[in-house]
């Protein structure tokens, strides 16, 4: 007899004799975790799923050598449409300009927010640099008119003050108007939206910047505007409000999930007992779980939402066997000790099992790159540890104390006929006994066909996904990607690190990298009236490196070109001509234009108080011995999707220009999201494989039959093969639907940060019901000597029915995902509940099969109907017994 079940049945006697002492230590211990679980509060920090590698290791030394960029949040204006008499109905309108003014200038004085970028602001700003607009009170716009405001702005001669104006224009304000037509001076200024930025010092902490951004959005909904309309979007803003739906959500899953998990055991069982007990026991567990995480310091993210429905799911599965079995056994009309004697020694050492290959198989996330996704795997694993020790310790001595109460009687639970699903699963049991060959050749077509399809999964990573599809600040977010070119732009680096880069050839190498950029597709482009390369309009490419903040220190002072020995290079399509090194340049010169700009106070901008100093610090890095060791070059790109975030990685990887005693790293937001997606695509592979290989070695040691733990396996193996192909047909189905413009109910299903976890926990659940299927068949053969057909039968009879069972309140639990208000947490539910289906199905059709075969070749011959034919083929001489 296995250890394993020596061990389980001298707990059993243990719980049997002293089950009311168990009951006390589980109940203090409960008390003892729910003491923790008020601490339970969702942070989620977007920075945490980017996986540690060059990438993240670069993002780190820009921080520390050149600060953090400001993080944005974005204040969408529009025209208050509600009073027809309003004038203009523009954003550009005077009154208007005034609100927009005063929300920034509310803005500023909150404590974190370090600047704001506006329209109204530009213009205040640089008119009340003239003396004949200038005033001691509040903004200028309450003294003018509009007439002489533009004739100022367009009469400026400052080569940075136009720059400056047409790239506010062109990032501020909705990109189909032409606010300034050149050609008619006489014409008013007109938009229909404009943006403020605001920007949110980007060292403070996670939590504290979500605070931020939710007290910016209040500040600004508090104003009593009467000429605009406001909406906001950005990133803190949006992880504030994914922690605040991800406790809504939590709330919702959780009395959903119960609610419909107690209809199936009523339903199932017909006895209240069978319901609460297994409940009670999983909201044990749960307690348990979240207390643990509190007290070993994990972190809750928006992915942990759906540990509940997994918890009760998978944890009640335990406890469904356990009863099934029990009650198989009253039947028989047997003492209730007698009865729970026998299915710990029959289920036991298969729930055993099957929790510790649920427990690999979860944690075998740990292999992944992305911090969450680790901690979402210890999380499941621990939780489905508590939920196999309290099963059979609090379930069954629950168990014994009900069922006990008036002594150890004689009891029939449920009449000799047994449960309707029995006589079903019976049915089914026939069916395929009938046609094992075509079973066969069905599943082999389709494990191809879903092959085929796995290969053209989708892999996706966007905060969005975390949030309600109609929440007010995603629809803000799309509108500001689709009408201002500064709604969607984000930062992409490139960064070279050397023990001394002022020299004519670390030049050299950021002139061309640079040059080789222009051609990229996604580098934003912004068109602007050129100042010095022959006049018209050009499109200039939002790229600063340390190049580029020399030229502009030339262009001011171009004594500083013979000094230094630098050259004016006509560039097609530049706003300036750029400046480089001579051939005759020196390291020395560049040394020196380095060491004279660093620390130069001079101002670039007298709205902006842009230092050359400043610039330069914010591309070059000196060290304590005076060295310059890193630059940096900053490319402004614009990419919506993950395929445009892969191009754009992809382009800058092929512009970077090299040179001996340096390293170039890439980062930047657009960098991590594609490392955060080929990281989620490689932890699978490494996650299934691992998963796959320790439970079959498990298997193969515990059954000591190398043949039997791979068949096991294989329908893990279809499992997986089978939701990565539905994924692929359902998306297909949608991109169909979508293009043609049809009515399209149909998701769209990826690979993503949690879905990723689907493949391990179909490997948990194929295993799970396997191992049941192939337990209950050997001990059908080996003791209660059964004939192989009358054993497969009596195993689909008894533990297929459990299964069905465990399979509905699973596919319960999770089919309640399907109404979470969080896209990510629906397609989460969608993907898990057809990979208990497929498992159910892979383990009741397809597993039967494969033990016949296995059993006719360890001498088990006593086949009946179609397999004593079949089987007779393989084996001449033989008659089938």
């Amino acid at each position: 007899m296995p250890y394993g079940v020596i061990m389980l049945e001298r707990l059993k006697t243990i719980i049997e004799n002293n089950h009311k002492h168990v009951l006390f230590i589980i109940i203090a211990v409960t008390l003892m975790f729910s003491m923790f679980v008020p601490a339970v509060e969702f942070r989620t920090k977007i920075e945490d799923f980017y996986p540690e590698n060059d990438a993240t290791r670069a993002d780190a030394t820009i921080e520390a050598h050149f600060g953090k960029d400001p993080l944005l949040q974005y204040v969408y204006v529009t025209p208050n449409g509600d009073d027809p008499n309003l004038p203009d109905g523009t954003v550009l309108s005077l009154p208007a300009l005034q609100e927009e003014y005063n929300i920034t200038q509310q803005l500023r004085a909150l404590p974190g927010v370090i600047g704001t970028i506006s329209v109204a602001e530009y213009f205040n700003d640089y008119l009340t640099l003239n003396e004949d607009f200038s005033t001691e009170n509040g903004s200028i716009f309450e003294n003018t008119n509009w007439s002489v405001l533009k004739e100022f702005i367009l009469d400026l001669s400052s080569v940075n003050s136009q720059e400056q104006f047409f790239y506010l224009q062109e990032i501020l304000i909705h990109h189909d108007w032409d606010v300034f037509p050149l050609i008619d001076r006489d014409m008013a200024p007109e938009a229909d939206a404009t943006l403020i930025i605001v920007e949110i010092n980007a060292s403070l902490n996670t939590e504290d910047r979500k605070e931020l951004a939710n007290e910016i959005r209040q500040t600004v909904q508090d104003m009593p505007l009467q000429y605009v309309e406001t909406e906001q979007a950005g990133a803190d803003l949006m992880a504030y409000q994914v922690d605040e739906v991800s406790n809504q959500t939590m709330m919702f899953l959780a009395v959903g999930i119960i609610g419909l998990i107690t209809i199936i055991l009523y339903l199932s069982f017909r006895k209240w007992s069978y319901v609460f007990l297994p409940l009670l026991t999983i909201l044990v567990a749960t307690i348990w779980t979240l207390g643990t995480m509190v007290l070993i310091g994990l972190e809750f993210t928006a992915l942990h939402v759906a540990v509940l429905p997994l918890l009760i799911g998978l944890g009640i599965d335990d406890a469904v066997h356990v009863s099934r079995r029990y009650q198989e056994e009253l039947r028989k009309c047997e003492y209730p000790t007698l009865s729970m004697a026998i299915t710990m020694k029959s289920i036991g050492t298969a729930i055993f099992l099957t929790s510790v290959t649920t427990i690999i198989a979860f944690l075998s996330n740990g292999f992944s790159g992305v911090k969450p996704v680790k901690d979402f795997g210890i999380v499941c694993a621990i939780g489905i540890a508590y939920a196999f020790i309290l099963t059979v310790t609090f379930y069954i001595a629950m168990r014994f104390w009900l069922d006990k109460r008036g002594g150890d009687k004689i009891m029939c639970d449920i009449n000799d006929e047994g449960p309707y699903m029995d006589v079903v699963i019976s049915s089914m049991a026939t069916t395929i006994d009938s046609h094992p060959k075509a079973v066969i050749i069905f599943v082999t077509v389709i494990t191809l066909l879903s092959l085929f399809g796995a290969t053209q999964v989708r892999t996706e990573f966007d905060v969005a996904e975390f949030l309600p599809e109609d929440l007010p600040s995603l629809e803000t977010a799309d509108n500001l990607e689709t009408s201002f070119k500064g709604g969607s732009y984000t930062t992409a680096y490139i960064l070279y690190q050397g023990d001394d880069l002022a020299t004519v050839q670390a030049m050299d190498a950021l002139d061309s990298t640079t040059t080789n950029a222009r051609d990229d597709e996604y580098i934003v482009k912004i068109r602007v009236a050129s100042i010095s390369v022959g006049g018209g309009l050009k499109d200039v490419h939002q790229i600063t490196t340390p190049l580029t903040v020399i030229g502009k220190a030339i262009d001011n002072n171009e004594t500083l070109a013979d000094e230094f020995n630098f050259t004016n290079v006509k560039v097609d399509g530049a706003l300036r001509d750029k400046w480089v090194p001579k051939h005759e340049a020196s390291d020395e010169d560049i040394l020196g234009i380095f060491n004279y700009l660093y620390d130069n106070t001079t101002e670039t901008d007298p709205i902006s108080g842009d230092t050359y100093g400043g610039l330069m610090r914010s591309v070059v890095h000196r060290n304590e011995d005076g060295q310059y060791n890193a630059l940096l070059i900053k490319m402004f790109v614009r990419a919506k999707s993950s395929e445009e975030s892969r191009t754009v990685y992809e382009e800058i990887q092929d512009d970077i220009v090299k040179f001996p005693g340096s390293k170039t790293s890439t980062t930047g937001t657009v960098i991590l999201l594609i490392q955060t997606v080929d990281s989620i695509q490689n932890s699978q592979i490494r996650s299934t494989i691992v998963a796959i290989f320790f439970a079959a070695v498990i298997l193969c040691f515990i059954y000591r039959d190398v043949q039997l733990g791979i068949i096991s396996i294989i329908p893990v193996g279809l499992n997986v093969a089978w939701i990565l192909g539905s994924m692929a047909f359902v998306s297909y189905i949608h991109d169909l639907l979508a293009n043609a413009g049809m009515f399209n109910p149909v998701p769209t299903l990826s690979l993503n940060v949690l879905t990723v976890t689907v493949t391990s926990l179909s490997i948990g659940l194929g295993i799970d019901y396997a191992i049941h299927v192939v337990q209950r068949f050997r001990e059908n053969l080996t003791e209660e000597f059964m004939s192989v057909q009358d054993a497969i039968h009596n195993t689909l009879e008894h533990t297929g029915s459990a299964l069905f069972i465990s399979a509905v309140t699973t596919v319960a639990g999770f089919g309640v995902l399907i109404f979470a208000p969080m896209p990510l947490i629906k397609m989460f539910g969608i993907i898990t509940a057809a990979s208990i289906v497929f498992s159910l199905l892979s383990t009741t059709i397809l597993l039967p099969i494969l033990l016949v075969y296995w059993a006719k070749h360890h001498g088990h011959f006593q086949l009946t109907g179609r397999f004593k034919k079949d089987l007779g083929k393989l084996k001449p001489g033989t008659d089938g017994k």
